[in-house]
């Protein structure tokens, strides 16, 4: 056995190179998997995704990046240049499958670079070294464990869980640019460093703290510095050019957005004490408390972020914690924010902070490779490193099979085996449906749906998605609407304080739309339409008893069931960023069976109200004993119905619901 573990080992000191481009190449090729299985069920649930393919098929249309989500250019709301080197492959595959490709080989063969930065600093030990107490063959195995423990960590792979975004190429672009540095390439260098910047204007922060690191790295002669410049002059010079890119950026962003006024000096996000840096300053001065109830806030999350992070590289930063620099501008951002998702596995944002930890990680285990060439303790610090090898190396592994989406053990309930054929997750009868349903959608009508749908609609410029800011009131009127009404999102008020289930249900109500196609859940409103539907398929939904509950002899439920949406289950200590899952009746005839756990008696009333209670659509007393445990009621319900809740009681009695049948009889 322990000939075999030689054997491999000497198999990855001989051609380690190789082994990564192969690593690359299989999680480019699973991530990409994922994701367009993640999109084509529909499970893609941000704006990204739709956003950023309607933003690239509309340059190829004569339009400048523009989106129906935004109502302008893309680059009016982010100055993110780096999106005209995408259109080029988009050009050539114009799909939002490529967008998900391009995503994972970049984010996958991220470790190619990070493998040559350990091996370029290690070596530097073995060439520097006078004791000799270092193997050659002990740096390059280091070299190859770090990037292999970069691509398995679950906050390298959280972006995976999401859509599309620009933040994914940090890694591989942070990596490049620090090679070239420790190379002396400074051409180079200053290119990656510019890709960084045009992902995202703000992101000239990021930029800020890699030079500071670079002076510091400089100090201990890990890098040389431009000649003829002190340091001092050397980051003033850097500073002016990159904030007046910043400047500039924000003077383009309203030129291109026709806004008189220019938008620069935005810092913030969603939940943040400031969107603004003058406003974060007036914060800190005038109401630092502010500030402090911001940061505890979410406190246990963020600590679980930081250690699942932290705890990747064995908490070695601590040797060299200028290596962190560069995540500064994540701490601000993120950690003085409430928005969850700035800080949760499922999300881009980790890509601000995990490429930094690893890179601090790297010099960290130089720093303690310098020890045990130089010290007389050298068996002690000896030991101790090799303990968080072993730390790093389990950790990797660990992580990888209780959070990767690739991992069908995954904690995480939206991992690769949810979309696997056999899983009761997926309905595939439903999916093939919401598919069909673009086939009787009117190209370039105006239409209003999900985000999970809007991808299947990006090359409509006339078709938005809720959660839209922009939609103030009820109307105008939408040709077409398309919910999933068993998706929480469906639910979701945007900042006008409607939802897309209320938007449905005043169509319905003001008698100018017909159903164009019903089944699964989902349902689609045509206005002026007057004919039966085109697609229906009836729906049949069951209730457990474990969906409901006795309080004080009453019967109710059903309750909601959190493990069924992806995003609105964060975490039980999470707060919910989206409602979780509700319950509805959509427009038809009903039968609907109440099972109780004993036989129906004498007096037991059953109720079906909805809108949380304040309407009722069934309300009956059985007169008579039933020599049975069920009863079944006929309902018909014109309208949408959300929050529907089903009681059953009997005076001075427990009555406790065993299951809910409801079958729709017709459209």
């Amino acid at each position: 056995m322990n000939n075999k573990i030689g054997g491999g080992i000497n198999f990855i000191l001989r051609k380690p190179v190789i082994i990564l481009y192969a690593v690359a190449s299989i999680f480019t090729i699973l991530f990409s998997y994922y994701s367009i299985l993640k999109a084509y069920n529909f499970q893609a649930y941000a704006w990204d995704l739709g956003l950023y393919s309607q933003v690239f098929y509309s340059v190829l249309k004569g339009k400048f990046f523009y989106t129906s989500l935004l109502g302008s250019s893309y680059l009016a709301e982010h100055f993110s240049p780096f999106i005209f080197l995408i259109e080029i492959p988009f050009y050539f595959f114009p799909s939002e499958y490529t967008l998900l490709i391009i995503q994972s080989i970049f984010l996958s063969f991220s470790i190619i670079p990070l493998y040559y930065i350990t091996d370029e600093i290690l070596s530097r030990l073995e060439n520097g070294s006078k004791n000799k107490r270092i193997k050659r063959s002990t740096l390059k195995f280091i070299s190859f464990i770090m990037p292999v423990a970069f691509i398995l960590s679950p906050l390298t792979e959280s972006p995976v869980y999401f859509d599309f975004h620009l933040m994914v190429f940090i890694p591989f672009f942070y990596f490049m640019a620090l090679y070239y540095l420790l190379k002396a390439k400074r051409i180079l260098y200053y290119i990656f460093l510019a890709l960084i910047i045009s992902l995202h204007s703000n992101f000239i922060f990021i930029a800020m703290m890699i030079i500071l690191m670079e002076i510091i790295l400089n100090k201990r002669g890990i890098v040389t510095r431009p000649r003829k410049l002190s340091n001092g002059m050397y980051f003033g010079i850097s500073f002016a050019v990159l904030f007046s890119y910043y400047i500039l950026a924000g003077f383009l962003k309203s030129y291109i957005g026709h806004i008189p006024e220019a938008t620069y000096l935005i810092i913030g996000g969603s939940g943040s004490v400031s969107r603004s840096l003058t406003g974060f300053l007036t914060v800190l001065f005038y109401n630092p408390e502010k500030i402090i109830s911001v940061l505890v806030a979410n406190y246990d999350i963020k600590i679980l972020f930081l250690i699942l992070g932290f705890l990747a590289v064995d908490f070695l930063f601590i040797e060299y914690p200028a290596g962190l620099l560069p995540a500064l501008p994540y701490f601000a951002y993120a950690m003085l924010s409430t928005y969850i998702p700035y800080y949760f596995i499922g999300f881009q944002y980790s890509m601000m902070f995990i490429p930094f930890v690893f890179i601090a990680g790297i010099f960290g285990i130089y720093v303690i490779l310098e020890k045990i060439d130089i010290s007389p303790n050298f068996k002690k610090i000896k030991k101790y490193f090799k303990n968080s090898m072993l730390v790093i190396v389990l950790f990797s592994i660990i992580g990888f099979a209780i959070l990767s989406p690739l991992s069908p053990a995954s904690m995480e309930p939206a991992n690769i085996g949810y979309f696997s054929g056999n899983n009761k997750n997926i309905n595939v009868a439903k999916i093939n449906f919401m598919h069909e349903i673009k086939g009787i959608i009117n190209n370039n009508s105006s239409l209003i749906t999900g985000n999970n749908i809007f991808p299947e609609f990006y090359k409509n410029y006339n078709a938005t998605a809720f959660p839209d800011a922009t939609i103030s009131e009820k109307v105008p009127y939408y040709k077409y609407l398309i919910a999933d009404f068993s998706d929480s999102q469906t639910y979701v008020k945007n900042s006008q304080n409607i939802s897309l289930a209320e938007l449905a249900q005043e169509y319905i109500s003001s008698g100018l739309y017909g159903i164009l196609a019903e089944g699964y859940d989902i349902m689609v409103l045509k206005l002026n339409y007057t004919g039966s539907p085109e697609l229906y398929v009836p729906s049949n939904n069951n209730y457990s008893y474990n969906y409901f509950q006795t309080v004080n002899g009453i019967s109710e439920g059903p309750f909601i069931n959190k493990n069924t949406s992806y995003f609105g289950k964060l975490d039980d200590n999470a707060l919910n960023i989206y409602d979780s899952n509700k319950t509805y009746l959509l427009p038809g005839n009903y039968s609907i069976t109440f099972t109780l756990n004993s036989t129906v008696e004498k007096n037991t009333t059953f109720i079906i109200k909805f809108n949380s209670g304040k309407c009722v659509v069934l309300n009956k007393t059985v007169n008579n004993d039933l020599n049975r445990d069920y009863i079944t009621f006929s309902i018909n319900v014109k309208n949408f119905y959300s929050n529907v809740i089903y009681i059953a009681y009997l005076k001075n009695q427990d009555v406790n619901i065993k299951n809910i049948k409801i079958t729709q009889l017709n459209a």
